[in-house]
């Protein structure tokens, strides 16, 4: 009998999720320090003029998988496969603008289906970022 594949689940981060958020994160730190600021500011006020981070977490059964921001930037965790990524695809497409933060691999074919539904780049072009030790 072959094994049930369990569908992927993405909701909004919560704050008892901050550990499992981080310890997934600190597979690739370096790559994911957008992200891990945003999990650790994660149910905090936010300080004046400055959004409040919305983060979504895609699961499969109880397995954290990948963690993915909305806002204040949209900006994807550098470990998810292309499942993981496809399944973040509509609430990306939500967001009615914003910049995205992340590598070029996983960028690349977000915005090709960005493109795909219709949606265009304002602005194109790769930065790179440095991080201070």
């Amino acid at each position: 009998m072959p094994a049930v594949v369990r569908e992927l689940n993405v909701r909004p981060l919560r704050v008892r999720d901050r550990g499992a958020a981080l310890r997934h994160l600190d597979r690739a730190a370096r790559l994911n320090l957008s992200l891990i600021d945003l999990v650790l500011r994660l149910g905090t006020a936010s300080k004046r003029g400055e959004g409040r981070a919305e983060l979504l977490a895609a699961y499969r059964g109880g397995e954290l998988l990948g963690v993915a921001a909305l806002h204040p930037s949209m900006t994807l965790d550098a470990t998810v496969g292309r499942e993981v990524l496809e399944a973040f695809f509509p609430y990306l497409a939500s967001v009615g603008s914003g910049l995205v933060k992340s590598s070029e691999e996983l960028v690349d074919p977000l915005w090709e289906w960005l493109r795909s539904q219709g949606r265009r780049a304002l602005l194109d072009r790769i930065e790179t970022g440095y991080a201070l030790e």
